[in-house]
C-alpha cells in the first residue's frame, strides 16, 4: 500500500494548491478525480475499520488502481501540457525502453541484475520514489497509444469499424432501452479476408463482455446457459445475435430446437458501412 498511501498524500497536496495556491488556473476536472480517488480510499477505509478485510489483501486493494491512476496523471496533465511533439515522443521512447529494460537484463545481460542486487541495500528511498514516479507517468502516456485492433480488421478502415459498432450500440439502445441483453455470436467468423469476430466482439464489450454473452460460438450453445436464461417466472431478457448468414432467423430457431425453445424475433436489423455487412437479429426465448 506504499504507493497507493502516497498518492493519496499527492492528492491533499494537489488539493490544498488548487485552493490556495498560486496558480488558480489548475484545471477544476483535475480537482473532481482527486477527490474521486480521496472518497474511494475512505470507503475502503471505513470498511475496514468495521472489520472488512479490503485493505489486508492484494485482490482488493488492486480496485483502487484505476482511481490512483487517474488522480495521478490529472496531477501531470497541467506540467506536460506545454510540451511539444518532439518532446513527447522522446519521452515516451525514454519509459517504453525503461519498462523493458529488467526483460532485457535478465534474457540477455544476467550478470547485471546480480550486479544490482549486491547494490540493492544502497538505494534509497527518495530513488524508489523518483523511478516510480518515473514509471507510473510513462504508463500514463504509453496507454495514449493503445487503440481496438478489432474495430474494422481485415476491412477497408478502422474507422468503418468503428461506425458498424456504434451503429450497433444505438439500434440495440433503441430497443432494449433497460439494457437487459445477452450477445450470441461466433468470434472465429469470417467472410474471406474480412473478420467479424472482432467487431461483434466490440459490441459485446459495451455490454460488460465478460458477463453478457450466453456463446462465443454461434450457432452452437450450452444447454445450461439458454435453462438459464429463462427462469420459471417467464424469461424477459432479450438476447442479440450477430452474423453475415443471410437466414440467420431460421439457424437460430434450428439451433434453438435442439435444446427445446424456439426464438420470437423482436427485430432484424442490417449494419453496413464500407464492406462491413452483417446481420444483427434481436430475439426473445420461448419454450416449445
Amino acid at each position: 500500500l506504499y504507493l497507493p498511501v502516497l498518492i493519496l498524500i499527492s492528492c491533499g497536496l494537489f488539493i490544498f494548491i488548487s485552493k490556495f495556491g498560486r496558480n488558480k488556473k489548475i484545471f477544476h476536472i483535475g480537482t473532481f478525480f482527486q477527490l474521486n480517488y480521496i472518497m474511494v480510499c475512505g470507503i475502503f477505509i471505513i470498511l475496514t475499520i468495521k472489520g472488512s478485510s479490503f485493505l489486508q489483501f492484494t485482490f482488493f486493494a488492486d480496485y483502487l488502481i484505476p482511481f490512483m491512476f487517474l488522480a495521478f496523471a490529472a496531477q501531470l496533465s497541467n506540467y506536460f501540457s506545454n510540451i511539444t511533439e518532439n518532446q513527447y515522443l522522446i519521452f515516451s521512447i525514454s519509459g517504453f525502453c525503461i519498462l523493458l529494460s529488467p526483460l532485457i537484463i535478465n534474457r540477455f545481460l544476467p550478470f547485471v541484475s546480480s550486479i544490482i542486487l549486491s547494490y540493492a541495500h544502497q538505494i534509497t528511498i527518495s530513488a524508489v520514489l523518483v523511478s516510480l514516479v518515473i514509471l507510473l507517468v510513462f504508463i500514463a502516456l504509453f496507454n495514449s497509444f493503445i487503440f481496438t485492433s478489432n474495430y474494422g480488421e481485415g476491412f477497408d478502415s478502422k474507422e468503418n469499424g468503428y461506425l458498424a459498432v456504434t451503429d450497433s450500440a444505438n439500434i440495440i439502445k433503441e430497443l432494449v432501452p433497460d439494457q437487459n441483453v445477452k450477445f450470441w455470436y461466433n468470434f472465429s467468423e469470417k467472410n474471406g479476408s474480412e473478420y467479424y469476430g472482432g467487431l461483434f466482439n466490440s459490441v459485446n464489450a459495451i455490454y460488460l463482455w465478460g458477463y453478457t454473452y450466453i456463446s462465443r460460438d454461434y450457432p452452437n450453445i450450452d444447454q445450461k446457459n439458454l435453462d438459464d436464461l429463462f427462469p420459471e417466472s417467464g424469461n424477459k431478457q432479450k438476447i442479440v445475435i450477430m452474423s453475415t448468414q443471410e437466414n440467420l432467423f431460421e439457424n437460430t430457431n434450428q439451433s434453438l430446437n435442439n435444446h427445446g425453445y424456439y426464438a420470437v424475433l423482436l427485430s432484424k436489423n442490417r449494419i453496413q458501412r464500407g464492406k462491413i455487412d452483417f446481420n444483427l437479429l434481436i430475439i426473445q426465448l420461448k419454450k416449445i
